[in-house]
């Protein structure tokens, strides 16, 4: 039996990787700061591993962020990632009330291509138990940036080395079919 393996030679592979994003620089109006990462997927929309830390000010305290609402916290009013536009987070993914909050938004949005983005957004506190409104204090982002480091995806072969084993196997089989009809002779 022959076959022909060249089609199977000419293989493309094309696959968007999450990338993690790291803050820096980003400053509030308080004087606190904002530092920390997290990893978009600009495929399913979705952010991953957020760890994202604000610090004191004059008006605020600092708060830890992991919850990302209409993802972690489905409870959120409707606030859902936006096409790498914008990333709103809680501290919880209980009730919000009371709890502090935080919206960044990137410019231009977050895609699968790397580089810097221009961050703004603000903290404040949930107004009711699905964070409806932001209500005071309330502290807005003065500066900063977010910028990629693309994660290390799972190791592939190259193109060459699939070619190089197909070519192999091709002339392995050829050699057995060969050494088989001699040896039925």
């Amino acid at each position: 039996m022959k076959f022909c393996l060249l089609p199977f030679l000419f293989v493309v592979s094309a696959s968007a990787v999450p990338i993690n994003w790291v803050l820096s620089g980003v400053t509030l109006d308080d004087g606190g700061t904002v530092s920390g990462s997290f990893v978009y997927d600009v495929t399913t929309n979705s952010f991953a591993t957020v760890n994202i830390t604000t610090t004191n000010g004059s008006s605020r305290t600092g708060q830890v962020y992991h919850f990302v609402c209409g993802q972690d916290v489905p409870t959120c009013n409707g606030l859902t990632p936006s096409s790498g536009n914008a990333l709103y987070l809680t501290s919880t993914a209980a009730n919000q009330t009371g709890l502090p909050a935080l919206a960044l938004f990137f410019t231009p949005p977050l895609s699968n291509i790397t580089g810097s983005r221009s961050a703004s957004g603000l903290e404040a506190t949930c107004n009711n138990a699905t964070c409806a409104a932001p209500v005071p204090p309330i502290r807005n982002v003065t500066a900063g940036t977010v910028t990629s480091a693309t994660l290390q995806p799972t190791p592939i072969p190259t193109t060459w080395l699939l070619v190089m084993t197909g070519l192999m196997l091709a002339g392995l089989y050829t050699w057995w079919t060969r050494r088989n009809a001699t040896l039925t002779r």
